[in-house]
């Protein structure tokens, strides 16, 4: 039996936008709906590929109003407009989908709801098979024999069964159940206090909405009360949840065959997105090879990325600034650098809390050097140039102050930029502040780090959980006992040196490309 797959668009869009993360380009252009709608049609085509698919459409709404704003101004009134971020997708998610070889179709004047309802009630009497891909509820009414719903998301399928087992009623009666109960995405008011508990007892006791209006005055107690304050708008209601099924479409059944794939217009699209698996999968082809005898443009392709950090040559280069000397002479060569790169070691990755134990700069991609100011470690060596950097600050490393600062980039910037105001605040304060401090200072614990102080414990513990308390005279600091694990400040200062280069020199040499 052929099969036409129909496929409620602007559900897709809203719910891909709402459920996907914030993805964004380089140019910070957003593309989760884009991704998520596109990746719920490789998903519905996947699960059919065995199936007949004869047919399909992926349908939208339109803009401007429609037949139901005419019958009931306050229809869908609550919902708030739509998102800049998600009204910039819909362009190019329409000429995706349209490469992907979808008819893409949009009706003036009414809804999706109504053009998928006309195009599944002319497959049907035509013994076509149709399956409906959305997770409105309002097309459960458009179950049957033939039609059947299925939901990409939660993996839910709704045949006539299916529907019974989810509403309690069956799908001739949902629109009549819509209508009790109300439909709040809609803006459609219900009876109220009437739930879809109540709504199924009616029905299944007065077998349909009329029979409900005709025994109004012989149901008692409060929601009585409230169907019979609700018996003029029920008619209408009833008519606004309802799904047309007898439109005057621009195009017949037959206009829906699958159509030839785009793979020039989806390779521009997926490579102006940046969805490069996908525009690997294009330029492979269908069997993983050449693209079909079509040769993309060489402008669609990406250039390639180098890996920066591919061998462990760069490591050579690699110093640990341990003495004065040393200091001086990086000093001398961030000075004259056209551009630096910085790496901040932290002791968390919350700026708001982070405290600088390290900083690696690097004016090429081959040196690169570590300046370990707050290690501790009782096997560490001596870090000497700490003091220096505090007492030469005023005048050699902030060239701000007598020349033009050297400029200098980060693949953390705000992380950086935030540790390096903290530091700069407590030196403040530990050279200005005289005043008697509000709280208690912190008295370090020295246990067995070989006479020198602990770091004091940055983290709480969550309430409830229970942790060992080290045996005496052994450190958590140090690796033993039953603390937590070491951070950043525990590492010794040769040990931090021999990996921090990695981190300044990748944002430098992409930046010098």
């Amino acid at each position: 039996m052929p099969t036409l797959l129909l496929v409620d668009g602007s559900s897709y869009l809203y719910r891909a936008f709402h459920a996907m993360p914030d993805l964004r380009t380089t140019r910070s252009e957003p593309t989760g709906a884009l991704h998520g709608v596109l990746n719920m049609l490789r998903r519905l085509e996947s699960d059919y590929q065995a199936a007949d698919v004869a047919y399909k459409a992926c349908v939208f709404d339109a803009k401007g109003r429609t037949f139901r704003d005419d019958w009931y101004p306050q229809y869908k009134a609550n919902r708030p407009p739509m998102p800049d971020d998600m009204a910039c997708q819909i362009e190019p998610l329409h000429a995706a989908i349209a490469a992907l070889g979808w008819p893409l179709l949009s009706v003036d004047g009414v809804e999706a709801d109504d053009v998928i309802g006309t195009l599944a009630q002319q497959a049907a009497a035509q013994g076509v098979a149709v399956v409906v891909s959305t997770g409105d509820k309002d097309l459960a009414q458009l179950v049957g024999p033939h039609v059947k719903l299925v939901n990409t998301m939660s993996n839910e399928v709704l045949d006539e069964a299916g529907v019974l087992a989810k509403f309690g009623v069956p799908a001739e009666r949902i629109v009549d159940y819509l209508a009790l109960v109300g439909d709040s995405v809609d803006n459609v008011p219900g009876v109220d206090k009437v739930g879809a508990k109540t709504a199924v007892k009616w029905l299944g006791q007065y077998g349909s909405l009329d029979g409900v209006i005709a025994a109004a005055a012989d149901i008692g107690g409060v929601v009585g009360q409230n169907l019979r304050r609700s018996l003029d708008f029920l008619p209408l209601a009833r008519r606004l949840v309802t799904v047309r099924c007898d439109l005057d479409l621009p195009l017949a059944l037959t206009d829906l065959g699958p159509r030839p794939v785009d793979r020039e217009r989806l390779a521009e699209l997926f490579a102006r997105y940046e969805m490069r698996s996908w525009l690997r999968e294009v330029q492979e082809g269908p069997d993983g090879g050449a693209a079909a005898g079509r040769a993309l443009p060489p402008a669609l392709t990406p250039p390639a990325q180098p890996d920066l950090l591919a061998d462990d040559a760069h490591r050579a280069g690699y110093e640990t600034i341990l003495d004065e000397a040393a200091f001086e002479r990086w000093l001398e060569k961030i000075s004259a650098s056209p551009l630096t790169a910085l790496d901040t070691e932290t002791t968390s990755l919350d700026p708001l809390a982070a405290r600088i134990v390290g900083v690696s700069p690097a004016v090429a991609a081959s040196p690169a050097a570590s300046l370990p100011p707050a290690h501790h470690h009782p096997r560490g060596p001596a870090q000497s140039p700490c003091p220096a950097a505090r007492s030469t600050r005023s005048s050699t490393s902030t060239p701000g102050r007598t020349s033009p600062r050297p400029p200098a980039c980060s693949g953390r910037p705000r992380h950086d930029a935030a540790g390096f105001r903290r530091r700069r605040l407590e030196e403040f304060r530990q050279d200005h502040d005289d005043r008697t401090p509000r709280r208690r200072a912190f008295r370090p614990r020295l246990d067995d780090c070989h006479g020198q102080a602990c770091p004091p414990r940055r983290r709480r513990r969550p309430r409830g959980d229970r942790q060992l308390s080290p045996p005496p005279g052994r450190c958590t600091r140090s690796g033993a006992g039953h603390g937590p694990p070491l951070g950043a400040d525990a590492r010794t200062a040769r040990r931090a040196g021999a990996v921090a280069g990695r981190h300044p020199r990748a944002p430098l040499a992409l930046r010098s490309r």
